[in-house]
Formats: C-alpha cells, sequence, structure tokens
C-alpha cells in the first residue's frame, strides 16, 4: 500500500514546532512571529517552545543575541552597511546558514586570535558571508554590526526584552539600552 505526503498549512512558528519539534526554523521567521503577539507571556512563551524542541535552535538565539549586543562584540568594519546582493529563493537553497555566518564573527572582532588584520580581505569575507546567506537572515546578520535589531522591521524585539528573558546570556553588570534611555530622559516640569 502506497502511503501520500499529507501537506500541512504551516501558518506559524509554533504550529510548525508542536508538529514536528525537531524541525529547524530560520531566526527571522521566530522574530516575524513573535513581533505579531501581543501579550509578553504568549511572546515568551513561543521563545521558550522554540529554544525547547531542538538544542540548535537554542544556540543559535544565544549566539545571536550576544553577537548583537555583547559590548565586547565590536565589528572591526566600516560602520555603514556594505552594499550586498542575495539571490538565493530560501533559506535552504543558500550555502551558508546563519548559525554558520555567527561562526565568522571571530574573523572580524580585534583583539580575536581569528581577526583577519588586512582590512580588505576582512570586508571582503564580511561581504561575501552576506551574499551567501538568505536575504532575511543576511539583513540579520548586519544588525551584529549596527549593534540593535531594527526595530520598525521587528518592534519590540530589542536588549531590553532579551535581557529580561535570559539575563545569563548578557555579561554582568549590563545594563539594557532602552532603560538606559529611561534614566536619561529628564521628568517634565
Amino acid at each position: 500500500m502506497k502511503q501520500e505526503a499529507v501537506l500541512i498549512d504551516r501558518k506559524n512558528v509554533a504550529d510548525t514546532l508542536r508538529i514536528n519539534p525537531s524541525e529547524f526554523v530560520p531566526l527571522p521567521e521566530l522574530f516575524e512571529d513573535i513581533c505579531k503577539l501581543k501579550t509578553k507571556e504568549e511572546k515568551n512563551n513561543l521563545i521558550n517552545l522554540y529554544i525547547a524542541t531542538n538544542p540548535t535552535n537554542k544556540e543559535l538565539l544565544k549566539n545571536y543575541i550576544q553577537s548583537v549586543y555583547h559590548p565586547m562584540v565590536i565589528l572591526d568594519l566600516p560602520s555603514e552597511v556594505p552594499p550586498y546582493v542575495s539571490d538565493f529563493p530560501d533559506y535552504e537553497m543558500a550555502p551558508t546558514a546563519l548559525n554558520k555566518a555567527i561562526l565568522r564573527i571571530k574573523h572580524f572582532v580585534k583583539g580575536n586570535p581569528s581577526y583577519i588584520e588586512n582590512k580588505i580581505k576582512r570586508e571582503e569575507i564580511f561581504i561575501r558571508t552576506l551574499e551567501q546567506m538568505y536575504k532575511d537572515n543576511s539583513e540579520l546578520y548586519t544588525y551584529i554590526l549596527t549593534k540593535e535589531i531594527d526595530n520598525k522591521k521587528y518592534p519590540g524585539l530589542n536588549d531590553t526584552f532579551f535581557f529580561e528573558l535570559f539575563p545569563e546570556w548578557f555579561p554582568e553588570n549590563y545594563q539594557p539600552k532602552k532603560n538606559q534611555e529611561k534614566r536619561l530622559t529628564k521628568p517634565k516640569e
């Protein structure tokens, strides 16, 4: 008896993970779904489901958040995002995944033993890394350079949000930027 494949309409990350807990879900899809949720509890539940179902998911999220927000991770590259073209139609077709690209960060951080001294070579490798990923992953990768996640594309996803969830992922005495801004704002008289 021949079995037919059943196509499942996966509307969101939570459904995908409930149907197949071992499936790898790209970080941009997680971030998009988090931003669609209304309450902090719903957002926390989705992230906890994401990291509980697959160890790769937790490691990717942790490494990404640390790369973006850790004050010691400063890329020795021009501050502007370089022009690049990512032509891959989906995540599977791209030769480089975000988790592999994050491992290359060490090449761009001055003082790291794997730091690439040659400025031109360092910039070329950064651009090549962006071009070898699916466009959504490339965009997330550029946030490591700018040291913040785009709040227009992913509203509410900032260091304060992640710090409240995972303070152990941040250095001791870390102060989220949003909290610092609130303290610096003078009260209206």
